[in-house]
């Protein structure tokens, strides 16, 4: 292990998925060893190529994600060198990696997320449809599972969320957002361009589902963000129920990776 960190290479990816060009999953993570199974049961099969940053994890998720047959490539930050969470240089060095490794789109869900069944079965033809509209980017509706992995909130702000999260490689014209928190993967001129588009699929984000971890969740951004400097609204509606409005799965949705209980 080099003093900075490690870069541990497991495998090649054995091609594309149907000549619709090669998706690569970026994610970085710490002590998520929790969310870890359920993320590499989501994209298994379903994209080419793996890279992870592990952001020295003490809970052995550096270690299972390393020995994972989708690993292509983990990065490791060692925690002597690091101080705190480096939002924009874990993406910076997630990204950069993925071009190296000669990728077509991007798929940047977090361990505590997972992309609904519906968007694999289609993803081919909205490809096709992108290459013929020029759309670079694909913004999923963000649904935060409330009290239950197949329910999730629709009231008020809850209903409006939305998340860019899978985008055509830009190469070395991907210009990096370098917000420190709640940056976005993109680069920024699609967003500018206008080249992003919302698609009807979702994307669930488990780690509101318990209370303990909506209390914990609103906690730790306050602390980070104590002015609201990087989410003007705050952070206290992360565990405000009131006008609370849930909404189970639609029949037949699904996705893949289901919460431990």
């Amino acid at each position: 292990m080099s003093g900075k960190g490690e870069t541990v290479v497991a495998r090649e990816s054995d091609g594309t998925h149907g000549g619709r060009g090669r998706v690569c999953a970026l994610m970085a993570f710490y002590n998520e060893m929790r969310y870890l199974p359920g993320w590499f049961e989501n994209v298994r099969g379903r994209v080419d190529t793996v890279v992870l940053l592990d952001d020295g994890s003490t809970d052995g998720g550096g270690d299972y994600a390393s020995a994972q047959a989708e690993t292509t490539m983990l990065l490791r930050n060692d925690p002597r060198a690091k101080a705190g969470w480096d939002e924009p240089g874990n993406r910076r060095k997630l990204i950069t990696t993925g071009q190296e490794l000669g990728t077509d789109w991007f798929l940047t869900i977090d361990a505590d997320e997972r992309v609904e069944d519906a968007f694999w079965d289609d993803l081919d033809a909205l490809l096709r449809r992108a290459g013929e509209s020029g759309t670079d980017a694909f913004k999923y509706r963000l649904r935060e599972m409330w009290d239950s992995p197949t329910a999730y909130r629709a009231d008020g702000i809850w209903g409006r969320k939305t998340k860019l999260a899978f985008f055509r490689n830009a190469g070395a014209a991907h210009d990096f957002d370098e917000s420190a928190w709640h940056g976005e993967w993109v680069p920024m001129h699609y967003m500018r361009e206008e080249r992003c588009r919302e698609i009807p699929y979702d994307l669930f984000h488990l780690k509101m589902i318990h209370e303990a971890d909506r209390i914990a969740r609103r906690d730790r951004y306050k602390a980070l963000d104590p002015g609201n400097q990087y989410q003007p609204v705050g952070y206290d509606y992360l565990t405000d129920a009131r006008g609370i409005l849930i909404t189970p799965l639609a029949s037949g949705q699904s996705y893949r990776g289901m919460p431990p209980a």
